[in-house]
């Protein structure tokens, strides 16, 4: 730890200080930039300058009207035309000086005498031209007249007043100027030194609080320095003893769990088999006891875990609806043992798939189910989804599960969620747990940005509410994870109409059918489809969108249009893309499953269409990765179509290299003739082929860009050459692995 400087001065501290300093040499700039300005405005000649011009121009008015007076005499004593023309060149520049005058002194105060003004000049203008018209007319007598008369000099004394006045104005104004100027400047050189002396004081008594402060701060940092050594010590001793116990809890939750696995194991083998009565009871009694055990053993661990930090929440894509299906059918017996009414009830707006952790998800709902079916002994148990807001990519959605059982005291609610805790002291003894469940569920609720909260009354049943924000994902048909199982459809039988031109998807439908025991057709085009469906009937068709000579979309408006049949049709695409199912339904279509098909989804849409029996569902336990699998192949998907079976690997092998070897060779000579749209097409059929031999997340990935690219308004040559080549290489290795992995079955 560093030890404290005398003057620990924290970073917000130096701000003030930088800040002080800078305000002080500011205003010190300021101080002196205003008295640079203000010299400059006192040494200014401006006003001088136009005292001067106002003067000049009226002393301009009187010469040139003297002027005037000047060439009429001369032009009435000599006659000579000359004076007569000067005469009228000397008016000209008197109407320009009256003019300018007006413009000067644009005063409104001196309006009335400028206009005066004007007027006595322009009325000694026209005695001047009367003067020389006069001489022209009547000659020299009558001119000399008219001039001996004092008319002139009348006029000419009234203009003289005038402009002395006018003079005498300007020299006051100038003088009242100068006085409030030099006023003005005496305030200005005040208020200057006042600002400077005030930032002065004030960066003073600043910098000297500031230190002051400092000073204290420093001694309170040796003693706080001192006290947090004492603690991180104590702290180190507690996360030690912390983490043993933590240590300890985890591994003895998992010695546990593996005798109680052992013991649920061969309970449920020993039911199995002949036993008196009393000895199935002993039976049901130990295989309930240990799943009781367990649930609680499970619930310490994870319990642990949280504490300890070693929840990791995934970000993946996942399928809601399919989730909700899992949970559905994992309560449903459930609720038949206990003849309570269950169901799932999921709002239509909900995204097809989501960024999130399906697993946390899964244990959120599940504990919250469980406490349900626990305190509820007669009535109903309900999980209601909905969309609570969508924004920027991202949905919230409200997850509700309500009971009619015991409820819980108001005054009982927030206690509920903490560690141990239960609504009644008499809970555990009456309904078994380790009251750590909702504890569990709010820090996992918490983990991923959601809240949780209960709504409830003593005797009326309770309701905890879920929100929690997801991402919006494209399409998909599940996770992997959570997976409702194939149905059992009794005393049926069920027809389906396989409408597929690639060999390898038709395959890989054929041996979910026959495994499932459903009879189905196939056909090639929606052509075939069409006229298989006029001569017989089906209980569902499976309808590629992509085909030659009629497309899927075609075929499903024949369908309803043309032979007015409402059999369930069910879209199969290796598109995946936002809206697709609306667009499929928009045709005449039921639903939308996309490429690959997992057989939970199929198995599921199946079930929604086709009208069963009621059934139980198991829980598969999913295949680990071979070291030697390519990155991004999906073995478990493989080894659930194929059902494991040796021939069947063989079969979907050689269909997989036969079929990709095709396109191969279609997009590479679409390619070569620059047709763009064939290569697309190309594309989008070797990416179902890839997608059902398990390469849709690496081979089928490449497929995907290259089909785009290809559909592109200006596709790049150069970058589908590109892709192509990548598409070769790795289905190349993907073929030597596959001879490897599948090929000698």
């Amino acid at each position: 730890m560093q030890k404290p400087g005398i003057l620990n001065l924290e970073r917000r501290d130096w701000q003030v200080i930088l800040t002080l300093l800078a305000a002080l040499v500011l205003a010190i700039m300021a101080h002196f930039f205003a008295i640079k300005v203000l010299g400059d405005y006192e040494n200014s000649t401006q006003q001088l300058q136009d005292s001067y011009d106002a003067n000049d121009l009226l002393r301009n008015l009187d010469h040139h009207l003297v002027e005037v007076e000047s060439a009429v005499r001369s032009y009435i004593i000599l006659g000579d035309e000359k004076y007569a023309t000067a005469s009228e060149a000397s008016i000209k520049k008197v109407r320009a000086d009256i003019v300018a005058v007006r413009a000067f002194f644009d005063d409104s105060t001196k309006e009335e005498q400028l206009a005066r003004l004007q007027e006595l000049v322009e009325e000694k203008i026209r005695l001047h031209k009367n003067l020389v018209d006069s001489y022209r007319k009547d000659g020299n007598l009558a001119a000399s007249q008219m001039l001996s008369n004092n008319e002139g000099a009348q006029l000419r004394d009234s203009i003289v007043a005038l402009t002395d006045s006018l003079r005498l104005y300007h020299r006051d104004h100038l003088g009242s100027y100068l006085v409030q100027k030099t006023k003005t400047s005496d305030w200005l050189r005040k208020i200057s030194w006042l600002s400077v002396l005030a930032v002065l004081l004030i960066t003073t008594f600043s910098i000297y609080y500031l230190t002051k402060t400092a000073r204290r701060r420093y001694l309170a940092e040796q003693e706080k320095a001192e006290k947090q050594q004492e603690l991180l010590l104590a702290l180190e001793e507690t996360k030690q003893s912390s983490q043993l116990k933590e240590q300890f809890v985890a591994n003895m939750s998992h010695e546990i769990r593996t005798p109680l696995n052992a013991i649920l194991g061969f309970s449920s083998l020993l039911q199995r088999t002949e036993l008196k009565e009393n000895q199935k009871e002993f039976a049901r009694s130990i295989q309930t006891s240990s799943e009781n055990l367990l649930a609680i053993i499970n619930d310490i661990l994870d319990f642990s875990k949280i504490e300890a930090g070693a929840i990791r929440i995934e970000h993946i894509p996942f399928s809601l609806p399919s989730l909700l299906h899992s949970v559905d059918n994992m309560f449903r017996y459930r609720a038949d043992e206990k003849h309570l009414q269950f169901g799932v009830e999921a709002d239509e707006n909900l995204p097809e798939a989501v960024h999130g952790d399906p697993t946390r998800l899964t244990q959120i709902l599940v504990n919250l189910l469980g406490n349900a079916f626990k305190f509820t002994s007669e009535g109903s148990v309900k999980l209601q989804v909905e969309e609570q807001k969508r924004e920027n990519g991202h949905v919230t959605v409200r997850f509700t599960v309500s009971d009619t059982g015991i409820g819980i005291p108001l005054d009982k609610q927030a206690a509920i969620f903490e560690r141990f805790g239960q609504a009644t002291t008499d809970t555990t003894r009456r309904f078994g747990g380790a009251g750590l469940g909702l504890t569990i569920s709010k820090q996992l609720v918490g983990l991923q940005g959601g809240q949780i909260r209960v709504e409830s009354e003593e005797g009326k049943g309770a309701a905890f509410i879920v929100e929690i924000p997801y991402e919006v994902a494209e399409a998909m048909t599940g996770n992997g994870k959570h997976r409702p199982q194939p149905n059992s459809f009794k005393n049926q039988q069920v027809n389906i109409l396989v409408v597929e031109d690639n060999p390898m998807n038709s395959r890989i439908v054929g041996l979910l059918m026959d495994d499932w025991g459903f009879r189905y057709d196939h056909a090639e085009n929606g052509k075939i489809a069409l006229e298989k469906l006029r001569h017989q009937a089906y209980d569902l068709v499976l309808m590629d969108i992509q085909m030659p000579e009629m497309d899927g979309y075609t075929a499903a408006q024949h369908i309803r249009q043309e032979l007015r049949l409402s059999v369930p049709i069910i879209a199969t695409t290796a598109h995946a893309f936002a809206g697709e199912r609306e667009k499929c339904i928009s045709y005449g279509m039921n639903d939308y499953i996309s490429k690959p098909i997992m057989e939970d989804e199929l198995m599921a849409l199946i079930s929604r269409y086709v009208r069963h029996d009621k059934h139980k569902q198991s829980q598969q336990q999913a295949v680990p990765a071979e070291p030697n699998d390519p990155a991004g192949f999906d073995r478990q998907y493989v080894l659930d179509i194929s059902k494991g079976d040796p021939k069947v690997l063989k079969e979907m092998f050689g269909l997989f290299t036969s079929q990709s070897a095709k396109e191969l060779a279609q997009m590479e000579s679409a390619l070569q003739s620059n047709n763009f749209g064939e290569a697309a097409t190309a594309a989008h059929s070797m990416k179902s082929t890839a997608a059902y031999m398990g390469f849709a997340n690496n081979l089928g990935q490449l497929l995907r860009q290259f089909e785009q690219e290809a559909k592109s308004k200006t596709p790049s040559t150069a970058v589908l050459e590109g892709l192509f080549e990548k598409i070769k290489a790795m289905r190349t290795e993907a073929v030597q692995f596959l001879e490897t992995a599948f090929g000698k079955g």
